[in-house]
Parts: C-alpha cells; sequence; structure tokens
C-alpha cells in the first residue's frame, strides 16, 4: 500500500481516533488488515490471523504536511515507510486471512458501522498483490523510474491520464479510476489492486 497524506485535527469528541488509510475489517466479512494513522501519527498496522489480531506501530506522521507512506508486507516481514525511508519492519512470519470483505479508503467498515474516518487529504493511493521492494519504494518517493506520468512528490500523477485509460507500472497493468468508480468496483467485488486512484481528497472529519 502506498499513499500520499495530510493529516488534519479532528473534532475534539474524536480527537483519540485513528486516521485510516484503508482496510478489509468486519463490516460483510472476515478481518483482514487495517492500515492506519494513530491520532498521535504514529503509523499503525493490525493485520488478523486466525482469531488473532498483530499490531505492528512505528514512525510518526506531522499534521498538516504531505508525507508519503509505504506499508508493505510479504508474508514474513511488515515494514512501514515514510518519505522513502524505513521507519519500522516486523517479522511475522504470518498467513492473514483470506476475506471477500469490502476494501474501504479512507474509514473503516466494521460489523457495526463505518468508523475512524480520515481527517485531511490523501492523493495517488496504490495497493498492491504483492509486496514492493524498497527500490521501488524509493522510486515511488524520488520519482526517478520512470513509469507513466510522475509528479513532482514523485507519485503516478494519474491526473494527467484520462480516467478508464490503463498504463504500466512496476510491470503490472494498472487503470486510472476516479473514487466512485473505485467505490463501484469494490461493491461489485472487482479486483481493486490495479487500480491507480485520481485524487483521493477530502476525506472528511
Amino acid at each position: 500500500m502506498s499513499a500520499w497524506v495530510k493529516l488534519n485535527t479532528k473534532p475534539s469528541s474524536f480527537a483519540n481516533r485513528p486516521h485510516t488509510i484503508m482496510g478489509r475489517w468486519d463490516g460483510n466479512g472476515a478481518k483482514q488488515f487495517r492500515h492506519q494513522i494513530n491520532y498521535a501519527g504514529d503509523i499503525s498496522t493490525n493485520l488478523h490471523h486466525g482469531s488473532t489480531s498483530t499490531t505492528v506501530v512505528s514512525g510518526n506522521i506531522s499534521y498538516g504536511n504531505w508525507q508519503h507512506v509505504v506499508i508493505s508486507y510479504d508474508g514474513s516481514i511488515l515494514r512501514h515507510f515514510q518519505n522513502g525511508i524505513v521507519v519500522g519492519e516486523d517479522t511475522l512470519n504470518i498467513q492473514i486471512n483470506p476475506s471477500t470483505t469490502d476494501l474501504t479508503i479512507g474509514e473503516l467498515h466494521m460489523g457495526n458501522g463505518h468508523w475512524y474516518l480520515f481527517s485531511g487529504d490523501m492523493d495517488e493511493l496504490g495497493y498492491w498483490n504483492r509486496a514492493l521492494s524498497p527500490s521501488e519504494i524509493q522510486a515511488l518517493y524520488n520519482g526517478n523510474q520512470p513509469m507513466a506520468s510522475i509528479n513532482s512528490r514523485g507519485c503516478v500523477e494519474c491526473d494527467s491520464l484520462n480516467i478508464g485509460e490503463e498504463f504500466v507500472l512496476n510491470g503490472d497493468s494498472m487503470v486510472v479510476v476516479d473514487r466512485p468508480m473505485l467505490d463501484s468496483m469494490i461493491s461489485g467485488g472487482y479486483d481493486v489492486t490495479k487500480a491507480c486512484v485520481s485524487h483521493v481528497t477530502d476525506m472528511g472529519g
């Protein structure tokens, strides 16, 4: 998972709750994972295996500034990257639960509703069905790898491509979608691992 994020503060009644980047939880299926930023700014990943949850926390994301976050798990080692640099890793060696539950962005679909909304802006999210290599992650941040169109922050500039247009990213065929198209793909059960979201912003408080 890769995303540029800019955090905004939440109303006081929600000021102790995390910002969700994306996740698959128990809204309409089995718990799988949740990638969030704790309100204090820690990058947090929770992986569910069997009936057990494992959480890894590291890094520190400040409020009001664009920062690049990548979370990578290869079935053995989970790594957190902040602005292209490893800020935490843990050897887990766990098998994440299979699940067909909704993939949600900017919120977490749970059994009792939709919670832990992201407050702020997110841009150019990427979601892969494999772990990115450190060099690929560094390239996403620095923009020194030729792939589609690169913006000044080093990410795929989906806005320079047409909605529905396909391109190749690190050998994978990707398609540019907007938020309504992504929601439709998720509700229809389509594979969204090859979707590049164009400007996911203003997700709410």
